[in-house]
């Protein structure tokens, strides 16, 4: 038998690990409040790497949760202070796994949860405030779930 110089994975997408409907929910939960922003919600990448299973099923289990709990210099967090071993386990299972497709949100869904506040001719027709419009800087504060106003001026 040849003897290679590096280790190789057989682990594909179909032999990713299972986890029970209850963990995978809850590791669905994790990734897209803690890992979506930057490897994107069907994990193609953005800031972060891709997470796909053709990419993470490479890695396994053991190398993935080491990541997860220690980050990497390239600016992945560590988790190992924020999520239980377990958790991180999971995570390591769920990200091998196909993602679920997000569900469809068409315009004709996000208008029907419009809300009419102010109505249009009700509306100002004149600036109210003395605030440099020019120099508002805006930031999403994605884990609060808010967004941040900044006054460049002040």
């Amino acid at each position: 038998m040849l003897a290679l110089p590096f280790a190789v994975s057989t682990a594909f997408a179909g032999d990713a690990p299972a986890l029970s409907d209850e963990a995978k929910a809850a590791s669905g939960k994790t990734y897209f409040e803690r890992c979506a922003g930057c490897h994107g919600m069907l994990r193609k990448g953005a800031t972060g790497k891709n997470l796909e299973p053709k990419n993470t099923s490479k890695l396994g289990n053991s190398r993935l949760e080491k990541i997860m709990s220690y980050g990497t210099e390239g600016g992945m967090p560590n988790f190992d202070d924020i999520l239980s071993k377990d958790e991180i386990k999971n995570m390591a299972a769920y990200i091998q796994m196909p993602p679920d497709a997000p569900p469809e949100w068409g315009l004709t869904d996000m208008r029907g949860t419009w809300k009419l506040h102010v109505p249009v001719d009700q509306r100002p027709t004149k600036k109210m405030n003395n605030v440099n419009l020019n120099n508002i800087f805006s930031v999403t504060l994605r884990d609060a779930g808010e967004v941040a106003l900044i006054d460049g001026d002040t």
